[in-house]
Order: structure tokens, then sequence, then C-alpha cells
């Protein structure tokens, strides 16, 4: 009886981790996101001051010097694939609200990882006492 329910323990606790490691891998993609948007934000308050040249990025790292044209309006993805002319204030403000969302979503996804360990760790907790009470050795940390 008891070895069974330590399967189902050992089970259990493999799903936990799985689902950890799927959170940690939607956290790393939101953090990513996240520091992207802080990025083009930055660049979108360089480029109001931005008089007559602009760094043009290409890809990989590599940008490429251009005569800036038009600085205060900017084309942005609104959504489904369409894009929209903006300013450049006012696409600062809508990616500044979707980094504000995107950030809550990270603490929230913070504090549902937390909740995992901390429940994988109760587990593993009962799993190991229920070893030691059959007399069992306790496995290695």
């Amino acid at each position: 009886m008891a070895q069974e329910e330590l399967n189902q323990m050992a089970a259990q606790m493999q799903q936990m981790q799985q689902q950890a490691q799927a959170v940690a891998n939607q956290l790393d993609a939101m953090q990513q996101s996240a520091d992207e948007l802080y990025a083009t934000v930055e660049t979108l308050k360089n480029l109001k001051a931005a008089k007559n040249r602009v760094m043009l990025p290409l890809g990989a790292g590599v940008y490429a010097s251009a005569k800036a044209i038009e600085t205060q309006k900017v084309l942005v993805n609104i959504g489904a694939g369409i894009v929209d002319e903006r300013t450049a204030s006012e696409a600062q403000e809508l990616l500044e609200k979707r980094l504000k969302i995107i950030l809550s979503s990270i603490t929230k996804g913070q504090e549902a990882l937390a909740q995992l360990n901390a429940r994988m760790e109760v587990l593993d907790s009962t799993a190991r006492k229920m070893i030691r009470d059959m007399g069992g050795q306790q496995p290695p940390e």
C-alpha cells in the first residue's frame, strides 16, 4: 500500500516538474518580449529627438546610418496583422501599456512557479518521511 502511494507521489512529482518547466519557459518568453518592448520604447523616446540621422537595424546586431525623413510618425502592429500609423508618442504609450500587461503576467507566473515549487517541496518531504517510517533508506538529496 505504501509503495503504491510512493509511486503515485513520484508520478505526481514528475508531472509538477514538467509543469514547472513549462511555466519557466513561458516566463522566459515573456521576459524576452518585455525586454524587446522596453528597448522599443527607449528607441521611440530617442526617435523624437532625432534630427537628421538614425541607426536603422538590419538584423543580427548590424545597423546602417540612415537619413530620418519622418521621425514623428511610426507604423505599429495593433494586432491580427493590422498595421496602423501612429505618432511616436502614441506608439510609445501603446507599447508601455503592453509592457505593463506583460510585466503583470510575469509576476503572476513567478508566483505560480513559487507555489508549484512549494508544493513539490511538501510532496518531497512527505515521501521522504514515508520512506523513513517504512524503515527504508532515505533517498539521497
